[in-house]
C-alpha cells in the first residue's frame, strides 16, 4: 500500500510540475514546487517573496557534485527565513534538481543517482530528487528501479518538457504511469 501511495504522490507532483511550467528555468521550476507540493508550498512562498532565490541554484555539495537547484538547510537563508521552511525541509528532506537541455540518458541518470548518494552520505535527506529533460531514455526509468537505496528509488522524479511544444506535454503526462 505504501508503495502505491508512493507513486500516486510522484505522479501527483510530476504532473504539476510539467503544467506549471512553460520551460525549463530555474526559476520557473523553483516557483512550481510551492504551487505543486502541498507539505513546503506556505513556507517556501513566503520565502521566495523575501529573497532573490540565487542561494538555491548551481549549489556546489562537493568538489564534483553540483545540483542546478538544492533547497534544504544549507542553502536556506537565516537572515529570510524564521526558521520555517527550514524545519519543513529538515522534515521533508531536501529537493535536489538536475536540469538537461536535451535528452536524459544512462550516462546523465547514472551520475544524477552518484550525486544524490554523495548528498546522503554526507548525513542529508532527501525529500524529493528531480532530473528534468528534453525527454527521458526508458532505460533511465529501469536504471532508477534497480537502484538498492528505497530514499532515492521512491523520492526521484523524472520530468520531460519539451522547449515550445505543448502538444507533446500530453505525451509526457501519458509517460506518468510507465
Amino acid at each position: 500500500m505504501e508503495r502505491w501511495s508512493n507513486l500516486f504522490e510522484n505522479n501527483a507532483i510530476r504532473t504539476g510540475i510539467i503544467l506549471t511550467i512553460k520551460d525549463k528555468s530555474k526559476e520557473e521550476i523553483l516557483y512550481s514546487l510551492s504551487e505543486v507540493i502541498d507539505q513546503i508550498a506556505i513556507p517556501l512562498e513566503n520565502y521566495l517573496s523575501k529573497s532573490d532565490k540565487k542561494e538555491f541554484y548551481n549549489v556546489s555539495v562537493d568538489d564534483t557534485t553540483t545540483f542546478d537547484i538544492l533547497i534544504d538547510k544549507s542553502t536556506i537563508k537565516p537572515a529570510i527565513d524564521s526558521s520555517s521552511l527550514k524545519n519543513t525541509i529538515q522534515d521533508y528532506g531536501g529537493i535536489l534538481i538536475k536540469i538537461v537541455d536535451n535528452v536524459v540518458d544512462k550516462n546523465i541518470t547514472e551520475d544524477f543517482l552518484k550525486s544524490l548518494q554523495k548528498y546522503k552520505k554526507k548525513g542529508n535527506k532527501i525529500g524529493l530528487a528531480m532530473l528534468i529533460g528534453e525527454s527521458i531514455a526508458q532505460e533511465c526509468y529501469r536504471l532508477a528501479n534497480k537502484i538498492k537505496d528505497k530514499t532515492i528509488r521512491e523520492n526521484l522524479i523524472f520530468i520531460e518538457k519539451p522547449i515550445n511544444n505543448t502538444d507533446y506535454d500530453i505525451n509526457s503526462l501519458n509517460n506518468v504511469l510507465t
